[in-house]
């Protein structure tokens, strides 16, 4: 029995596996959201070992929101045996770890939403661009418009990702004769919301379409509720899908599934505690955080 095992064991063949995503810096939500869904798929993957014949080793290195350290990470995974990497989260990190990704011929799976238009041999995007999501959408939040108020205010920060997706929502309002009723992108690390929102109500928008990077959404989202004094709804595009790109690391893509995928996650994450705004997406439903955690 002990050599059958042991022949066992020298057939697997053995995939070495490297994360290289933001675990600090702005975009360390994201970050850890895509690591956790990439150790769950790690996990899935090698429980049918046995069958496959394929074990995965995942490594993982925090790229700390910084295109230049996640150049160099990116080419140290590669040259330590990583045949596949995941990540990062960000449309800058992104090009700068595929000109390294390129030189040595490795794939990069990509699973958050994007701008689009981006094409690599080494480079697999499964997430949605704007043409998925913003074309359905549009006409939703204008029936949801509560009375007195009246078009979208777009607030993005200033990087490529918002403004493609502002670009998309413009094209599609024009198309339903809706309206912009304002507009802005910021720079990264906006400390004080009070001058936006004051522009979002004096804009009467019915609702502001929120693709704010990092920390910014959440800061931005925690002031807002305090202080939306219109009742202006809020539409976040950044966080999707149990927040943000767990499920297209994980694969799940039917109804059926996301019942049993929110269960799994609650029992295997602990960031659930610490972050206020949302704990899971069951289908259309959204579950508040305490009945999440309580399912335990």
């Amino acid at each position: 029995r002990e050599q059958m095992e042991a022949a066992k064991a020298q057939a697997v063949v053995v995939v070495k596996v490297a994360a290289v995503v933001p675990l600090s810096g702005g975009e360390r939500l994201f970050g850890t959201q895509g690591l956790l869904g990439t150790r769950m798929a790690v996990a899935e993957l090698n429980a049918a070992a046995a069958e496959t014949g394929v074990r995965y080793e995942l490594a993982v290195f925090d790229e700390e929101t910084d295109d230049k350290v996640a150049t160099r990470l990116t080419e140290q995974a590669i040259k330590e045996g990583a045949t596949v990497l995941v990540g990062p989260t960000s449309s800058r990190d992104r090009d700068a770890m595929m000109v390294v990704c390129e030189k040595y011929k490795t794939p990069l799976l990509y699973g958050t939403d994007y701008e689009g238009g981006v094409y690599s041999r080494y480079l697999f995007c499964y997430s949605p661009i704007p043409a998925h999501y913003v074309d359905p959408l549009v006409p939703y939040l204008l029936e949801q418009s509560p009375a007195g108020l009246n078009g979208l205010f777009l607030l993005g920060s200033d990087y490529v990702w918002p403004r493609g997706l502002h670009s998309s929502f413009r094209k599609r309002l024009a198309s339903l004769n809706g309206e912009v009723v304002g507009e802005a992108v910021l720079a990264l690390g906006v400390g004080d919301w009070s001058d936006i929102v004051a522009q979002i109500a004096s804009s009467k928008a019915a609702v502001v379409v929120v693709s704010l990077l990092g920390s910014d959404g959440q800061s931005f989202l925690e002031y807002f509720c305090k202080h939306n004094a219109n009742g202006t709804l809020v539409c976040v595009m950044a966080f999707n899908e149990v927040l943000g790109f767990l499920f297209k690391f994980t694969n799940v893509r039917t109804p059926e599934l996301h019942e049993w995928y929110i269960t799994r996650l609650v029992r295997r994450s602990h960031y659930l505690h610490t972050f206020p705004l949302l704990a899971g997406h069951t289908g259309n439903q959204v579950v508040p955080k305490q009945s999440a955690v309580n399912s335990r």
